[in-house]
């Protein structure tokens, strides 16, 4: 589906961007069964269904700009980084 999405972008000419978060895996773990446990999330995944997906997923076969940003820090104050990472593609 990305792929089909990087074709969509070139067509219309806009830019895409990537944003990858990485996270330990006990960090990502924690924070779904504290999500899980208060009952307050808006999805159904739990760890199991990250497990699957997981092991599913596939790199990115074609170079296209990303940006990688550390999943153990507030997002909120990396949205500099991705935000002048999406600037940069105009």
């Amino acid at each position: 589906e990305r792929e089909h999405f990087a074709e969509l972008a070139k067509e219309l000419e806009v830019p895409i961007l990537l944003v990858e978060i990485q996270s330990p895996e006990h960090v990502i773990k924690e924070r779904m069964d504290a999500r899980v446990a208060k009952d307050k999330s808006v999805s159904d995944a739990d760890f199991e269904v990250y497990e699957f997906l997981k092991e599913r997923f596939e790199r990115p076969t074609r170079a296209l700009p990303r940006v990688v940003i550390d999943g153990t820090l507030d997002t909120s104050l990396q949205m500099d980084t991705i935000l002048a990472k999406l600037f940069s593609l105009f």
